[in-house]
């Protein structure tokens, strides 16, 4: 898969647009959480699953650091991802499906904060870049 230019540019606003909103990554995952009960079972250490738990926050920050840093490598997403690809699939052995559940979940929190500044334009190239970073973090599932 490959970013056009038009890509790049809408990826990094709505990259900006993610890290405008304060604790997005816990947001995100306590949405996830909520709409999808299963993805529990890889974060029971957390204690609790609310936006405003410290553990989610915490984790939450870590997703959203590793998007935005990825998104400024969208030629080699594949090298930029590699460790977390390793982690996932060898360490924490998280269903893949989860990873298209927080990407869902990562839209609706932009869209939720930002509405009508979270364009079309945006969520077409941001869902594409999730979908990579989703294939590259499933890619030693293999």
């Amino acid at each position: 898969m490959t970013f056009t230019h038009e890509d790049e540019v809408h990826i990094g606003e709505a990259c900006k647009l993610l890290t405008q909103i304060p604790h997005a990554g816990g947001e995100a995952l306590a949405r996830m959480f909520a709409a999808y009960p299963g993805t529990k079972s890889y974060f029971l250490k957390f204690g609790g699953f609310k936006a405003s738990d410290d553990k989610v926050i915490q984790h939450g920050k870590k997703v959203v650091d590793a998007l935005v840093q990825a998104s400024q490598h969208l030629h080699d997403l594949e090298g930029q991802m590699h460790p977390l690809s390793v982690k996932h699939a060898t360490e924490l052995m998280v269903d893949p499906v989860n990873f298209e559940h927080l990407s869902h979940c990562i839209h609706v929190t932009i869209a939720a904060h930002h509405g009508e500044k979270y364009t079309a334009e945006m969520h077409r190239s941001l869902d594409k870049f999730l979908e990579k970073v989703s294939s590259v973090l499933v890619c030693l599932y293999r």
